[in-house]
């Protein structure tokens, strides 16, 4: 994630380092240690899963009139 201003190159290259630290075998060791296990997704896959899960959770959310405080 990063700012919408955030130019393609540089957002391309924060991707690749991300990437780059997550397929790491001693990066997954440390997740899976803490109960964690990564999900590998570049910048286009990861906006894609984000806007669907706010569909679907908005959905929930207004099924159960579900309200902050």
């Amino acid at each position: 994630m990063g700012p919408a201003s955030l130019p393609p190159d540089i957002a391309a290259s924060l991707s690749k380092l991300f990437l780059d630290a997550i397929n790491d075998p001693a990066t997954a060791s440390l997740l899976a240690s803490r109960g964690l296990v990564a999900v590998p997704q570049d910048g286009p896959t990861f906006k894609a899963a984000i806007l669907k899960d706010r569909e679907r959770w908005a959905k929930v959310v207004k099924q159960g009139n579900i309200r902050a405080e």
